[in-house]
C-alpha cells in the first residue's frame, strides 16, 4: 500500500479557522438556525426573519453548507443532525451561548498577538487578559458554558462515583458549580442497578 502524499490542506484549514468561527457566532447571533428549523428556509425569509440582506446571509449559508452546519436543496437550507441539536435554540441541547462567550472579542484578544505572548512567555494583553484577578470574564464563562457543562457533568459524576460516592470533592475553580452539583447529587442518592 502507497503512503499518501502530504498536502497542505489540514495547515490551509487551520489557518483560515477563524473565518467559520466568525461565520457560525454570526448565525448563532442571527438565531439562523433555529429560524431555519421553524420554517424560515428560503434567503427571503431568513432575510425577513432576520433583517439581514439577502446578499449577506447567502455568502453566510452557503459557507455553513461547505462546513456542514446547514444542508442546501436547491434554494433551500435545512440544519444538519448536529446543527439541529446544539445550535436550534428550540432543543434542549442548545449550546449557541458557547459562541458568544468563545468568540467575544475580549476573548479574541487574547489571541490577537499570538507570537508575541509566546515570546513574553504570558498574555500581551494591557488589561492582563483572561489571567488578570477577579477578571468579570469568568462570570460570563460561567453563565455561556453552562449547557455544555450540563451535558457532560453526567458523565463525569459516572466517572468520579463509578466505586461509590466520594467522601470529599474539592471543585477547584467551581465557575458554573455544575460538575460539583451533579457529583453532589449522585453521591447523596444510592447508586441504583438496571
Amino acid at each position: 500500500m502507497a503512503t499518501p502524499q502530504p498536502t497542505p490542506e489540514r495547515i490551509f484549514g487551520t489557518l483560515t479557522a477563524y473565518q467559520t468561527s466568525a461565520a457560525l457566532a454570526a448565525a448563532v447571533e442571527l438565531d439562523l438556525f433555529t429560524l431555519v428549523a421553524a420554517g424560515n428556509e428560503t434567503l427571503g425569509a431568513l432575510a425577513r426573519a432576520t433583517k439581514a440582506s439577502e446578499r449577506g446571509l447567502r455568502a453566510l449559508c452557503n459557507h455553513l453548507v461547505a462546513h456542514e452546519f446547514l444542508a442546501k436543496q436547491g434554494e433551500r437550507y435545512r440544519c444538519t443532525p448536529e446543527a439541529a441539536t446544539f445550535l436550534d435554540r428550540r432543543s434542549p441541547a442548545y449550546m449557541g451561548s458557547v459562541a458568544g462567550f468563545l468568540n467575544s472579542p475580549r476573548l479574541g484578544r487574547c489571541f490577537d498577538d499570538a507570537l508575541g505572548a509566546v515570546k513574553r512567555g504570558g498574555t500581551v494583553d494591557p488589561e492582563g487578559g483572561t489571567t488578570s484577578a477577579e477578571n468579570p470574564v469568568w462570570v460570563d464563562f460561567a453563565r455561556a458554558m453552562q449547557p455544555m457543562a450540563r451535558a457532560f457533568a453526567p458523565a463525569l459524576a459516572d466517572v468520579v462515583c463509578r466505586h461509590g460516592a466520594p467522601r470529599r470533592v474539592l471543585d477547584v475553580a467551581a465557575g458554573h458549580g455544575l460538575y460539583g452539583i451533579e457529583i453532589a447529587r449522585r453521591a447523596r442518592s444510592p447508586p441504583t442497578r438496571g
